[in-house]
């Protein structure tokens, strides 16, 4: 009897090893099978029937309190999940620990138990229960199933869930966060791609509209001449009270969200609001949100987001709102700091350039100058055609490395800096020289300029020049023999004390002379330069010389076929010989008529 004993000893000692490493292998198996937060709606699938098998269990349910904060979809028939809910925060009490509940001690569980007549018990685990992510996992056992058991094994199971529900719920932050950053990111590109004022309202709206899959989106933006906030721009169903509506800061919805500068949610809008949200509820528009426009400190604006739907904007929408309205106010209000630098750059310039050519008793001249594409601001190109006190005639091109009002301003001064050493008695490279010198003294080295001087004298029908740093002008004697008259000194502003050589040239009746900026030259199609030898081609062809700058220009622009990248100036000028050549020639018209 005794080794009958203790062989039934050894025999359970047997079984409960064997019992424990099944339970071990399941809830390795458990633990592998929910190891990737991918494809967890049929992982949860195959882990239930491993717990129905080791608990030898009617059936296992694991109910998501809400699936899609794991990625899962909501099922159209949700009866099951939302009844094991309900049952297990029910019967697991204050406590919240896990429980058996017996047929007949309760009518939620006995309807649950009701799908079988072999489950006697439900086995009730909550499963991370307290977050935004939890489970409850129902168990039907079998009559003779021993609870304490059950319970410990339910719960080493629901522990490999909850862990598998926490990463599940990880990744799909993880993943919201990425597509926010990517949204972010479309639209700082979106935003700061133009900078024309109407450009970058437009495209604000288009994108707000999309992401946030509104109704009706409005900018106000403030005029600070007028000291009011104005609805600059709409997009979709909008109440007609809003277009045009001028504001005071704190004034109704949008004005107060600008002066508090503090984002403003209405989940619900009714027409006993008042103001503009009753407008809005008039037009079955049920919800907004409204974030200021901040730039560099200020405020410069309102954005209002609106939508038909109740309570359609969650915390991450308002949270992505804000973050593009940043970007938003960051790109319109530097639009309009460059529309007002572009304005004063523009008139600058127009004060630089003639608006026409002076007649000239030695030379016919043309000239044409082409701003870059719409959003480029202002270069520093600029040409000049004037009489210097010695009788002579002086031709000036120059590129001036910048944009803006700050390249106008510098090109101006070199403008007039040129007049003044010629009247002062300067030859080109001795003007060259003193505006390289005052280049480099008033700028940062990174303020390069290329300038050509030119003087003709119309007696001695010659030209002398210097060039610093200047595309080469082009000289087509009469015979169709063309040279360049190159550089005789390098760019301005690099050094201070440079000494510019003069070169001399005959500039006989019927010579011409191409004059031009880089813009000419480095015009491009698909990555093939304009160069200066198709300048020489030009040169070649039978243009008049009155026409001859507008033909090149559109020679270039023919070429491109696409805006221009970089400014272009273009000065042409032709020998008409000495005084008395020009006598001879009206003397041969009066004949001829």
């Amino acid at each position: 009897s005794a080794q009958a004993a203790v062989a039934v000893k050894t025999s359970r000692l047997f079984e409960e090893e064997s019992e424990s490493r099944h339970i071990a292998e399941a809830l390795r198996a458990v633990a592998e099978q929910l190891v990737r937060p991918e494809g967890l709606e049929s992982s949860l699938r195959v882990v239930s029937q491993i717990i129905a098998e080791v608990l030898d269990a009617v059936f296992v349910h694991v109910a998501l309190a809400d699936p899609s904060s794991v990625g899962l979809p909501v099922p159209e028939d949700g009866h099951d999940r939302a009844e094991v809910i309900s049952v297990g925060r029910r019967v697991l009490g204050a406590d919240g620990r896990a429980t058996v509940v017996h047929r007949g001690k309760d009518s939620g569980a006995d309807s649950l138990l009701a799908i079988d007549p072999r489950a006697a018990a439900l086995l009730v685990v909550p499963i991370a229960l307290e977050s935004d992510h939890g489970a409850i996992m129902a168990v039907a056992l079998t009559e003779g199933a021993d609870a304490g058991e059950t319970i410990l094994i339910g719960e080493s199971f629901a522990d490999e869930i909850a862990l598998a529900l926490d990463n599940a719920y990880l990744y799909e932050r993880a993943l919201a966060r990425a597509a926010n950053l990517e949204n972010i990111f479309r639209i700082s590109q979106v935003v700061g791609s133009s900078l024309q004022v109407n450009v970058v309202l437009n495209r604000v709206l288009d994108v707000v509209q999309k992401i946030l899959s509104a109704d009706g989106v409005v900018l106000w933006a403030y005029d600070r001449r007028k000291r009011a906030l104005g609805s600059a721009m709409v997009r979709g169903n909008v109440p007609t009270r809003f277009v045009g509506l001028e504001l005071g800061a704190g004034e109704d919805l949008p004005g107060r969200v600008f002066a508090s500068r503090q984002p403003v949610a209405i989940a619900d809008l009714d027409v006993s609001m008042g103001g503009l949200a009753e407008s809005a509820a008039q037009e079955n528009l049920r919800s907004l949100i409204a974030v200021p426009l901040l730039a560099r400190g200020r405020a410069v604006g309102v954005l209002m987001v609106l939508s038909a739907r109740r309570g359609a904007f969650s915390d991450e929408d308002m949270s992505i709102l804000q973050t593009f309205a940043s970007q938003a106010a960051l790109a319109i209000d530097t639009a309009r700091m460059y529309s007002r630098e572009h304005e004063v750059a523009t008139v600058l310039q127009q004060s630089i350039l003639p608006e026409a050519l002076a007649r000239f008793d030695y030379v016919t001249v043309s000239s044409v100058y082409a701003p870059a594409g719409a959003d480029i601001e202002i270069g520093g190109d600029y040409y000049d055609v004037f009489s210097g006190p010695d009788g002579c005639t002086w031709f000036v091109i120059a590129d001036v490395c910048g944009k803006g009002v700050h390249a106008a301003t510098k090109t101006s001064m070199i403008k007039y800096a040129v007049r003044a050493l010629v009247a002062a008695g300067k030859d080109p490279g001795e003007a060259i020289g003193e505006v390289n010198r005052m280049v480099h003294n008033s700028g940062a080295i990174s303020d390069i300029v290329t300038l050509w001087v030119g003087r003709h004298d119309g007696e001695r029908q010659e030209i002398e020049w210097a060039d610093g740093g200047h595309p080469p002008a082009l000289l087509r004697r009469v015979d169709g023999e063309i040279e360049a008259l190159g550089t005789t000194g390098p760019l301005l502003g690099a050094a201070a004390d440079v000494v510019y050589g003069v070169e001399c040239s005959a500039f006989k009746p019927g010579d011409r002379i191409v004059l031009y900026t880089d813009g000419v030259t480095e015009a491009r199609n698909d990555g093939v330069f304009f160069g200066e030898e198709r300048v020489r081609e030009f040169l070649s062809t039978d243009v008049r010389a009155e026409d001859a700058a507008r033909t090149l220009l559109e020679t270039v622009r023919g070429f491109v076929r696409a805006d221009l990248r970089d400014d272009v100036a273009i000065l042409v000028v032709e020998s008409r010989g000495s005084r008395v050549d020009m006598a001879a020639d009206l003397q041969q018209e009066g004949r001829g008529q």
